[in-house]
């Protein structure tokens, strides 16, 4: 499992690093296929990248963009071994239209079986989590496109019966890949997979590891883009 977020962190990293210099390679092209007669080719060395990148001198570029959307979710997992069905929403900001900063609350919708405890009973648990939301968008103005996402957050879990040490507050952090469609110009749909990686739970007969799972994940946006 180490091995498994590790290599989805080092994607999440390189991935935006990698999709920003693809976005500058084919803007040269585009350059250089929409050229005058006698204006010379745009290379590398030489690219204008002012549309790319800050004015020295200037905090928000001139060709700032920025919208907001919303949108539910449904994301089938994995909790303590039996099938979960999370139900959620999501809200936020696009930024020049590849970065999103937003916010995400999740919770489980299904029953599912708790372990054993020390009384002989086998209860249901209730789980629900939410928080910071990252999310670099490649080239979303094509029709298929592609993102990497990570939540940042906390959540709970809670045991069916009455108890000191039946509910506690744990750290989540879930790192996702996803492939969107644009459906219309204010919609999108999109297909994810992700890992739900769970820490501090305390609960009777639960551990952190219990929580934790991978996670498909289906997701609608609603707002500008």
């Amino acid at each position: 499992m180490k091995k498994y977020i590790v290599f989805l962190f080092v994607m999440l990293v390189a991935t935006p690093v990698w999709a920003q210099n693809k976005t500058i390679i084919r803007r040269q092209r585009e350059l250089n296929t929409s050229r005058k007669p006698g204006q010379p080719l745009a290379v590398p060395g030489n690219f204008d990248q002012r549309d790319a990148w800050n004015d020295d001198g200037e905090l928000i570029d001139r060709n700032f963009r920025h919208n907001f959307f919303f949108g539910p979710v449904v994301k089938f997992t994995q909790v303590n071994g039996e099938f979960g069905l999370v139900l959620g929403g999501r809200t936020g900001w696009i930024i020049n239209d590849n970065y999103v900063l937003g916010l995400g609350v999740y919770g489980l919708a299904n029953d599912v079986e708790a372990n054993e405890i020390s009384s002989g009973v086998t209860p249901d648990l209730t789980m629900g989590y939410g928080g910071l939301e990252l999310e670099y968008v490649i080239e979303p103005e094509q029709l298929v496109h592609f993102s990497v996402y990570t939540l940042i957050g906390m959540g709970f879990v809670e045991l069916d019966y009455t108890s000191s040490d039946g509910d506690d507050t744990f750290f989540v952090l879930e790192p996702a890949a996803n492939v969107w469609v644009n459906v219309t110009n204010f919609c999108k749909a999109g297909l994810g997979v992700g890992y739900r990686l769970v820490a501090g739970a305390n609960v009777e007969g639960l551990e952190s590891e219990d929580l934790s799972g991978l996670a498909a994940t289906l997701t609608f946006k609603f707002g500008g883009f």
